[in-house]
């Protein structure tokens, strides 16, 4: 999950430790710039040790022996959350979670020294790890031996668990894991929980400026109203028991839905890894031996098109001349190419032939074939291709009683000559105009499509004379003109004044 931006209790604190106008802005901005160089996708790069330079993964494209190893951190509550990881993580192929938790002193104890000295001096390949501490660091402690005693939730508390945190990070970042900081979960009292809330945000705020991932798991055991709940929806959405008796510890579903989020954390980062790998195929030969570090990298070589020198005459004083070939030399070593020269061939036929007398005599006839190059043959292949996709259509058209043509497109038969190869029919030309270019047609007068303004006259209707009662035909009736409009020729007893007066 994502880490948020910079608090403003950091900001405040910021403010706080600095006087002056100018000193507040400098202290802002270096926040900000120190941040965005810690979670740029050159910092976020996992890669200790690597010759092929920054990567944009969070997590390295080339593990060691193409395995990544994933190791738990923490105290009680990150043993019982590994067998629940290595579950959720044993789909995938390339991750290994190791068995056995590194178990963390508390960082209150002065003995944690120790530990993060231990994770300095480390020289064990490790790719991923997964910090979960921090549930029995909520009590009071001293910085040293003799030192004031640190009240818990205190500026001074906070400072000095921060550094504590930030050493821990620094040590494993130095060793190229990629961490994953989990922050802590909600508790059953209120007061414990507002300690742990606190702890996360010290977490959090170490976390960014560190340039590691951190995820906050407090809304994914809460219930509608942000408050702490026993029960909630597992890692598939049903209703389960996810907390134990005691308001602290997770259930064995409880830790299953944190792995599942942790989980779902460490796969997009590795879907990033593995989109890096597919990139250099054809790379330098430092990302070629972590590809492959078995097969030695061969730089490709280049077909040397230099003219290869043959004597073939010689001048007046007796030496040799230099001819040219035109035939291009392959450099040594290199691979033919797939379309090789063709020797000549000779084919013998034999056909029965009748004589005059009606006896058939067999006739035996050669047929040679000449050498054709390399060269020749792939000049034919690539005349071949380009009449394939420049291959014409013959067209079949009709228009219809409404107006629209209708055009079909046919592949032409070895017996139509209609057409010259090559060349484009006019129904050829309307398809590229209309469905390639996306020009439009001209509209035809009438058509639907027929958007001039203002429009020509209408024809009127006029209905089908019908035969009356006493056998008499009805007198034709003059068309009237749609409402609206003005006849072209008005009669002439309308003065013209009164014509434009209706205008």
């Amino acid at each position: 999950m994502a880490v948020g931006p910079t608090t403003s209790a950091q900001i405040a604190r910021i403010h706080a430790s600095r006087r002056g106008p100018l000193r507040h802005i400098i202290a802002v901005v270096g926040v900000f710039v120190s941040a965005v160089f810690a979670c740029s996708p050159g910092a976020d790069a996992q890669v200790a040790g690597s010759d092929v330079g920054p990567s944009s993964s969070y997590i390295t494209p080339f593990p060691p022996a193409d395995t990544y190893r994933v190791q738990v951190y923490g105290d009680w509550m990150a043993e019982s959350l590994l067998p629940a990881l290595a579950e959720t993580l044993q789909t995938e192929p390339r991750v290994q979670v190791l068995r056995r938790a590194r178990t963390l002193v508390p960082l209150v104890r002065f003995d944690h020294e120790d530990d993060i000295r231990a994770e300095e001096q480390s020289r064990d390949p490790l790719q991923i790890g997964i910090l979960f501490f921090g549930i029995s660091d909520r009590t009071n402690f001293r910085a040293a031996p003799g030192a004031p005693l640190l009240r818990l939730g205190t500026e001074a508390w906070q400072a000095e668990y921060g550094r504590r945190v930030d050493r821990l990070l620094k040590a494993l970042k130095r060793r190229g894991v990629a961490v994953y900081l989990v922050g802590q979960p909600p508790l059953r009292r209120d007061e414990a929980n507002a300690d742990a809330m606190m702890l996360s945000e010290v977490l959090r705020d170490k976390a960014f400026v560190n340039g590691v991932r951190f995820i906050d798991i407090q809304p994914a055991f809460v219930d509608e109203d942000g408050n702490y709940s026993q029960y909630g929806p597992d890692f598939s959405g049903d209703i389960q028991r996810l907390r134990e008796s005691d308001g602290v510890s997770l259930s064995w579903i409880g830790n299953r839905k944190l792995a599942a989020i942790i989980e779902k954390e460490i796969r997009k980062d590795l879907a990033i890894a593995y989109a890096e790998r597919a990139v250099p195929l054809a790379g330098t030969e430092a990302e070629q031996r972590r590809i492959n570090p078995d097969k030695p990298y061969v730089a490709p070589q280049r077909a040397n098109l230099a003219p290869q020198v043959q004597p073939s005459q010689k001048d007046g004083r007796g030496q040799a001349t230099a001819q040219p070939s035109a035939t291009p030399v392959p450099a040594p070593g290199r691979q033919p190419a797939s379309i090789t020269d063709h020797k000549s061939e000779t084919s013998r036929l034999v056909l029965r032939i009748p004589d005059q007398t009606g006896r058939e005599e067999n006739v035996t006839t050669e047929i040679v074939r000449p050498p054709i190059s390399a060269a020749t043959l792939t000049l034919l292949k690539r005349k071949e291709t380009a009449q394939v996709n420049n291959q014409t259509f013959d067209t079949i058209a009709a228009e219809l009683s409404d107006g629209t043509t209708l055009s079909l497109f046919v592949a032409p038969s070895q017996n139509s000559g209609s057409q010259a190869k090559g060349a484009a029919s006019p129904a050829q030309e309307i398809y590229n105009t209309v469905w390639i270019r996306g020009d439009r047609l001209p509209p035809k007068p009438g058509r639907a499509d027929d958007f001039r303004w203002p429009p020509r006259d209408e024809i009127p209707y006029v209905a089908a004379p019908s035969a009356p009662e006493g056998g008499r035909q009805p007198v034709a009736q003059p068309a009237k003109a749609p409402a609206g409009l003005i006849r072209a020729n008005p009669p002439a007893n309308i003065p013209r004044a009164r014509l434009q007066s209706t205008n």
